[in-house]
């Protein structure tokens, strides 16, 4: 599992800015606060959370998103390390590679001394087991090697990547709007983040945007996101990672926002910034009205809404129960058909 190790922590002030909003770091900070990732991880698959298991395909896309996100926000990204390639090794050689790392060895000779500690490779021959140390291996060591330390990498590739998309988002004629500062009678605070009661829970969550509107007298709560599909073809990405769970929660903390502070301000229909990694010439911006949803998904495929996933979450943290849903339990059995 990637990580880093875990330094001494730093006391945070948690207190809101004049405006109510949080900092990134805060937002970061605020233990027991449930956010979206974290109900969609705990409710969606708890087995894999206990047990400590990581998507590695996944680094590389999360990576490059949360730089990209940084970039085009005029934040810095000095804990970020160029790597000159990266790519995820076969489960033995990925199995070695982590022993490589945990042993603070490297080269081949490193890569020997790993195998013969696993008992990897039968073969008597150092050099064949040896030889089995290539360059992406080698990228791989060192990426994760960098973590272990605390820092974050990016391939040389995809940093230059992330610099283009940074400069379509900004020209873009569906994105340039969005990023452009000093519009009049607009004000746009990026990486806002928000925190609100939700039952005898607290949520919170951190806008890329959060827009403010003061002829219309609206407020626009939008997302940046990178995906590894086409910018076109966003739809299936938002079923498949239930982004409708975030919208709905973010659009509540918009609109517990908007009470407080401008109460005859309306929360409009969450927008989607999409920029594809595969197509990044191409970005395009989706919106997301929850009413419609309520109306022609979550009604007719009974789908779960953030009242679902909280209650789910409740089940699985109190009863420690990460095998069977609260419904299965409270039943005892299922109809199929």
């Amino acid at each position: 599992m990637f990580g880093h190790k875990k330094e001494e922590e730093e006391e945070i002030n948690m207190e809101p800015n004049e405006l109510g909003f949080y900092s990134e770091k805060q937002i970061r900070g605020m233990k027991g606060v449930l956010s979206y990732s974290t109900l969609k991880s705990v409710v969606e698959d708890p087995i894999s959370l206990i047990q400590g298991r990581a998507d590695l395909s996944s680094v590389r896309g999360v990576t490059l998103g949360s730089i990209i996100d940084k970039m085009v926000f005029g934040e810095p990204v000095d804990d970020i390390a160029i790597v000159e390639s990266f790519k995820i090794p076969t489960a033995k050689k990925l199995e070695v590679a982590d022993k490589m790392v945990e042993m603070e060895v490297k080269g081949p000779e490193g890569f020997l001394a790993a195998a013969r500690e696993l008992g990897a490779y039968k073969v008597n021959k150092d050099d064949v087991v040896m030889a089995k140390f290539d360059d992406d291996l080698k990228f791989y060591v060192n990426a994760k090697t960098l973590t272990a330390k605390g820092k974050r990498f990016l391939s040389k590739d995809d940093f230059a990547l992330a610099n283009r998309g940074v400069e379509v988002l900004k020209s873009h004629r569906f994105t340039k709007k969005y990023f452009d500062k000093g519009l009049e009678n607009i004000d746009v605070h990026y990486q806002a983040g928000l925190k609100a009661s939700f039952g005898q829970y607290e949520i919170k969550g951190l806008f890329d945007m959060f827009i403010v509107h003061y002829d219309s007298k609206t407020i626009i709560p939008c997302d940046l996101k990178t995906t590894g599909g086409k910018s076109t073809d966003f739809k299936e990405a938002f079923r498949k990672y239930s982004y409708a769970l975030q919208a709905e929660m973010y659009t509540l903390l918009a609109q517990e926002w908007a009470s407080k502070y401008l109460p005859d301000y309306t929360v409009v229909p969450f927008r989607y910034v999409v920029l594809s990694t595969r197509d990044v010439e191409n970005p395009f911006v989706y919106e997301f009205n929850w009413r419609n949803y309520v109306d022609k998904v979550v009604h007719r495929y009974n789908v779960k809404t953030l009242v679902d996933y909280v209650e789910e979450y409740d089940h699985i943290v109190k009863n420690q129960e990460f095998v069977y849903p609260k419904e299965m339990v409270e039943k005892g059995k299922m109809q199929l058909y």
